[in-house]
């Protein structure tokens, strides 16, 4: 085995290594009961080799008794501490399982969007699954077997050269063929597995996103063509464990077959030496006991490598999910620079001058939009995905008590420019401030905490009505929450279910429908009481007669003193105070619904032509 190839096993096994550090206490106790088990291990075929020596002399029945009761007591100690081993060995393993799950759970939410709009979810479900199990058994099983092994066969051989050297080195010839082998299948095992896991992921990628899109594959009749797909990606992940299991299979009677060769040697030169008078015919059954104690170890040693060929190719694939960088200005206590050379911090100055001139965020006097000194600044922003541009010198600035309205073809760069408000994107160029503070300056959970947001899809949880409302809340308000119900006009809608707001939803959601969705995700943003209300095309999905109601009762909503809203329906802004409308990724026109409509641009091209939409309709 190549010192490479070690190394880069050790490296991928770091966290293990770690784990066992801070745990060395347990380590130690359990590596020391695991000792001990092994030592009691080679005392019974030398209290036989004793007992059967005495034999050929005189001995009594109540001697042989007594080394048959020795043998009992030798055996039931030995069951101790092999229980003893094994619940702290185990048991430890299963706490850096639920360790290594908390690890891995926490970073994938701390992960920037860009790395879930790459679609990986069924490949990250089997490396927080599968992935974890396997290494698991590295952690416990392979390891605590690993010590066991080790201490058997030295504690064997001593107690093998004590009885007869010459035996024991002709006995051992056929360990080393043992050692070529292992480095040899070693690779073959964890090339194999790493296939497998690979396979795995495909097979639950697949899985997800058809129970997901269940209700397309069943419209368009594509029961047939997804089975026949899956079957293809199941054949495969069948083929790569055949493989796996020949290597396996192969080798465990391969490691058997040379304790057989060793066995052979015994009964021919062992049973000379007694022939001969050498050793005893006591020793010759210790010594051949000895030699199936290490038979274990041989077996044992197969199957350890195979656990820690699997582990290795798991770790490695979770290193690489955990090595991919999360947001690390998301936390609140994130080491922001001071905007001034005081001790004061870019939050305070952002939360003292919320709360001195919006108390709880209330927007309570439209005499306060005139203070800029809390603006939403955007100046010269561009924004490239994938070398693809997006968003291209987008300005503007809006104060407090304003509405923004932004619109414009499909896929002009709308919903992009609410995700750079978020902070889900970095943007290439340009500037954003708040209060006179870059973006990127405030903690972005700080940052998000003054934001209601409604997505384009709303997504509920599969839980109840009342815990999608309540969402990041930590106090629940119950008549504030009938409040924001009926600011969303779905009051009465709720209520009229079997158990109102305690109603359990089914999976995203789906026992709603598109437009009740909606309007439980603008409940859910105004629940926060924002400073910024967000509306990414919110009411897509709802009739004009609700919109124009749910407007009129926003428009008395106590909070959010700064709303932004993204629509292509023209009726759905006509009141903002400014309109942005993007084309190609930059602002083409500004101004409020009069003023563009003046312009004959492509905003009035917009509007005329959802006129005559909404004519052919009536």
């Amino acid at each position: 085995m190549s010192r490479l190839y070690k190394l880069t096993i050790f490296k991928e096994f770091s966290p293990i290594s770690l784990f066992y550090k801070e745990n060395k206490k347990i380590i130690l106790t359990g590596s020391l009961f695991v000792l001990l088990s092994s030592s009691m291990s080679i005392v019974s075929p030398w209290i036989l080799k004793i007992a059967i020596d005495d034999l050929k002399i005189a001995i009594s029945i109540k001697q042989l008794g007594f080394y048959a009761a020795l043998i009992i007591i030798v055996t039931a100690i030995h069951g101790i501490f092999r229980y003893k081993m094994r619940k702290i060995l185990i048991s430890l393993s299963r706490i850096f399982e639920y360790q290594l799950h908390n690890k891995i759970y926490h970073h994938l939410l701390y992960l920037p969007q860009s790395f879930f709009d790459k679609g990986y979810t069924g490949e990250v479900m089997s490396k927080i699954t599968n992935d974890v199990h396997a290494v698991r058994m590295v952690a416990g099983p392979a390891f605590m077997y690993l010590l066991n092994t080790i201490f058997t066969a030295v504690f064997s051989v001593i107690m093998m050269l004590a009885i007869n050297p010459k035996l024991t080195v002709l006995t051992l010839i056929p360990l080393p063929i043992i050692s070529i082998s292992i480095a040899k299948i070693g690779k073959k095992i964890r090339y194999h597995f790493t296939k497998v896991q690979e396979t795995f992921s495909e097979m639950s990628v697949k899985t997800q996103e058809n129970l997901s899109g269940i209700r397309e594959i069943k419209v368009f009749a594509r029961e047939e063509k997804e089975i026949n797909e899956f079957q293809k990606i199941n054949k495969s992940y069948i083929e790569h464990n055949k493989k796996l299991l020949s290597i396996y299979t192969l080798m465990h009677p391969f490691f058997v077959l040379l304790i057989g060769l060793s066995t052979l040697i015994i009964l021919w030169v062992g049973g000379k030496y007694v022939i001969d008078n050498k050793i005893s015919l006591g020793s010759f059954v210790a010594f051949n006991s000895y030699l199936l104690l290490l038979a274990w170890p041989a077996v044992a040693f197969g199957w350890i490598i195979n656990i820690v060929q699997r582990g290795a190719a798991s770790m490695k694939r979770i290193n690489e999910l955990t090595a991919e960088k999360t947001n690390q200005k998301y936390l609140k206590n994130s080491n922001i620079s001071d905007r001034h050379k005081g001790t004061e911090t870019h939050r305070h100055i952002v939360f003292e001058t919320i709360e001195k001139f919006f108390p709880g965020n209330a927007l309570s006097s439209m005499n306060k939009k005139s203070d800029t000194s809390i603006s939403l600044e955007i100046s010269q922003v561009n924004f490239s995905y994938n070398s693809h541009p997006i968003l291209n010198n987008i300005s503007f600035c809006i104060h407090p008590g304003e509405t923004i309205a932004i619109t414009g073809p499909t896929a002009s760069g709308k919903s992009t420019l609410f995700k750079l408000i978020l902070r889900r994107y970095a943007y290439q160029k340009g500037i954003v401030r708040f209060a006179n503070i870059p973006l990127e300056d405030i903690p972005l959970q700080e940052w998000l905490s003054l934001i209601g947001y409604v997505p384009q899809d709303a997504f509920l949880f599969s839980d109840s009505i009342e815990n999608n409302i309540n969402l990041g809340l930590e106090i629940f308000d119950d008549d504030y929450m009938k409040q924001c119900l009926k600011i969303a006009c779905i009051e009465q809608e709720i209520m009229q279910l079997s158990h109102d707001t305690k109603t359990i939803l089914g999976e995203r959601g789906i026992t709603l429908s598109g437009g009740q969705k909606q309007r439980l995700s603008i409940a859910r943003a105004l629940m926060k009481k924002p400073f910024f209300l967000l509306l990414d095309d919110p009411f897509s999905q709802i009739d004009i007669e609700t919109e124009h109601q749910l407007w009129n009762k926003l428009s008395s909503y106590p909070y959010a003193p700064i709303r932004i809203i993204s629509s292509q329906r023209i009726h759905s802004i006509r009141n903002a105070d400014t309109i942005l409308v993007i084309d190609n990724g930059s602002i083409a026109e500004k101004g409020n619904h009069s003023t563009l409509l003046n312009m004959k641009g492509l905003y009035y091209s917009l509007f005329q032509k959802q006129l005559i939409e909404q004519i052919i309709k009536e």
